[in-house]
């Protein structure tokens, strides 16, 4: 994806991704902020449209089944 600097973010903490046109991306993460977590929507344009639904999908099955404790970058 293209933008602003890398964020890294534990897998775990991916709450929600969503594919929308021309390869936009928005992932809602909880982002460690000091001690503390906030939740973030992240935003931007994948620099291949065409993978984007199949990138997002693979997150989501990642995140929410647990097997992976990796991180990813945003």
């Amino acid at each position: 994806m293209t933008g602003a600097a890398a964020l890294e973010v534990p897998v775990r903490n991916i709450l929600w991704v969503e594919d929308g046109e021309d390869g936009a991306v928005q992932v809602s993460a909880l982002v460690k902020k000091g001690k503390k977590h906030a939740l973030r929507q992240l935003e931007g344009v994948a620099t291949r449209p065409e993978a984007v639904a199949e990138w997002t999908s693979k997150l989501l099955d990642t995140a929410y089944d647990g097997t992976n404790s990796g991180f990813i970058f945003v």
